[in-house]
C-alpha cells in the first residue's frame, strides 16, 4: 500500500510530475481519433470562431454604445472660413474633420479631444456660443434616414443657431447627416 491509502501500485502526483508527455498514449489517442478527424477540424474552426466572436463582441458593443446610444461628442461651430482653417490648423495633430453647410462650418469633437484643446479657447468659443451643448449623432445621408427624421424633426438646412442650440437635422457635406439633440 502506498503513503496515500490507495491500492498497491497507484502512483502518487508526485510519480506523474515527470510524465507529462506520452508518446505511444497520443498515438493510440490519434488511432481511435483519424476516423473523425473531419469532425475534429470542424469543432476546431467553431472554437476559433466562438473565441474571436467573444473577443470583437465587446468591441463592438463599445462602439454602438459610445456612437450612437449616448455620444460624448459635442458640435464646434464656425461661421468663419478662416477661423476653421486657424483652428484645425493649431490641433493637426488630433486629425479633426470638419463639415460644411452653405453657411457654416462644424468640427465634431469627441470628449478625449476636447480635453486636449486649451481650456481658454474652449471658454471663448462657449461665450460666443460656438460651442453648442448638444449631443452630436452622425448619420448616413440615404432616403430611409431623411424620411424617419422629418417625421420628427425638421430639417435647417443653413445650421440656424437659436439660442445657443441647433434644432433638427442637418445635411452635411458629403454623405453625412448631423443630428443633434439637446442634452
Amino acid at each position: 500500500m502506498n503513503h496515500f491509502g490507495g491500492r498497491p501500485g497507484a502512483h502518487s502526483t508526485d510519480d506523474l510530475k515527470g510524465k507529462i508527455y506520452d508518446r505511444k498514449l497520443y498515438a493510440r489517442m490519434l488511432h481511435y481519433l483519424k476516423p473523425y478527424i473531419w469532425m475534429v477540424v470542424i469543432s476546431f474552426i467553431i472554437l476559433m470562431c466562438a473565441t474571436f466572436s467573444e473577443i470583437v463582441l465587446p468591441l463592438i458593443q463599445r462602439t454602438a454604445i459610445d456612437d450612437y446610444i449616448v455620444s460624448d461628442k459635442t458640435l464646434l461651430i464656425f461661421p468663419d472660413k478662416a477661423e476653421l482653417k486657424a483652428f484645425l490648423g493649431d490641433y493637426q495633430v488630433l486629425k479633426l474633420k470638419s463639415y460644411d453647410t452653405p453657411s457654416l462650418s462644424y468640427v465634431i469633437l469627441s470628449t478625449k479631444e476636447i480635453n486636449k484643446i486649451d481650456a481658454q479657447e474652449l471658454k471663448n468659443y462657449r461665450a460666443q456660443n460656438q460651442l453648442c451643448p448638444v449631443n452630436i449623432y452622425l448619420l448616413q445621408n440615404t432616403p430611409g434616414n431623411r424620411r424617419i427624421l422629418d417625421k420628427t424633426l425638421s430639417q435647417n438646412p443653413v445650421g440656424e443657431i437659436v439660442d445657443g442650440d441647433i434644432e433638427g437635422w442637418i445635411k452635411l457635406s458629403g454623405d453625412k447627416i448631423l443630428l443633434t439633440k439637446t442634452q
